[in-house]
């Protein structure tokens, strides 16, 4: 399966006041990565793509950071700060991420847009 270049829109899945909260301050992530056509993030496509490939925590957007895929298979931003946990990055699908103050909280797969490359 081929992969393509996709941006991923995470948002906190079980934040009770984000209807409540400007956009932009929101906690989300937006996660640009490979993505094969089952909807997981693909390693192969991100060692001919990793320069592409980023992590942004959209209510901090000054932190945007180089997404690794470790040899082992885990995804990461380059300084461990955001560590994914899922898999599989489909609308409404649920995805855990374990952040830098140890805590895995779950989101949810918003949107999912390929672009071209």
């Amino acid at each position: 399966m081929n992969a393509h270049l996709a941006v991923i829109h995470l948002e906190l899945a079980d934040d009770p006041h984000r209807h409540h909260v400007p956009p932009r301050r929101r906690r989300a992530y937006e996660i640009t990565a490979p993505v094969n056509g089952s909807g997981q993030l693909d390693g192969r496509g991100w060692r001919s793509l990793r320069g592409s490939c980023a992590v942004r925590r959209l209510d901090r957007p000054e932190e945007r950071r180089p997404l690794v895929c470790h040899p082992t298979g885990e995804w990461a931003d380059d300084e461990g700060r955001m560590r994914i946990v899922g898999r599989t990055f489909r609308p409404g699908a649920s995805v855990a991420v374990r952040e830098a103050d140890g805590e895995t909280r779950t989101y949810r797969v918003t949107s999912l847009r390929s672009l071209a490359h």
